[in-house]
């Protein structure tokens, strides 16, 4: 199978409105691949990742080809993880960003990736980092309950008046 996936966001008709040579061979590699990694439980089937169904329904392998010939695959579609893909993109060190964040004793990683996701990486030598939001529920709980409580009592009196 080949890596190259650009046939994914080309046009998949040539000027004779047929379908390209390299549309056909990205659908066969496509189902291939799909086949190969497909999850038993699934019985037999795979997501189809035409435009119409976009990894939605599961259907049968030579149906998601006639629907990826009719349909076109989603442009974006690129990295399949929905079938079965598992290698992540490879982060360049030099595409990266990192600021340290000190929380009382405690020191905090956030890495920016090139994905523009954050990632909170996180050095602990005791794990007291939640403690303050924790007891912070739990203090907003209790006045929630208090609340309600004194609420059930101020109607019980009304109801008696």
């Amino acid at each position: 199978m080949t890596s190259d996936r650009s046939w994914v966001s080309r046009n998949r008709y040539n000027e004779f409105k047929y379908l390209t040579e390299e549309y056909k061979i990205g659908v066969n590699d496509f189902i291939k691949f799909a086949w190969d990694n497909r999850d038993p439980e699934d019985g037999g089937l795979i997501r189809c990742p035409c435009e119409d169904c976009a990894n939605k329904y599961f259907k049968d392998p030579s149906d998601v080809k006639v629907d990826l010939y009719l349909n076109g695959i989603m442009k974006w579609y690129t990295r399949w993880d929905l079938h079965g893909e598992r290698d992540m993109p490879r982060v360049e060190v030099a595409e990266t960003s990192a600021r340290n964040v000190h929380y009382g004793d405690e020191d905090i990683v956030i890495v920016r990736d090139p994905t523009n996701f954050f990632v909170d990486l996180t050095m602990f030598e005791n794990n007291h980092f939640m403690d303050d939001y924790v007891e912070e529920q739990n203090e907003s709980d209790d006045e929630d309950q208090n609340e309600n409580i004194n609420i059930d009592e101020q109607s019980d009196n009304d109801d008696l008046t």
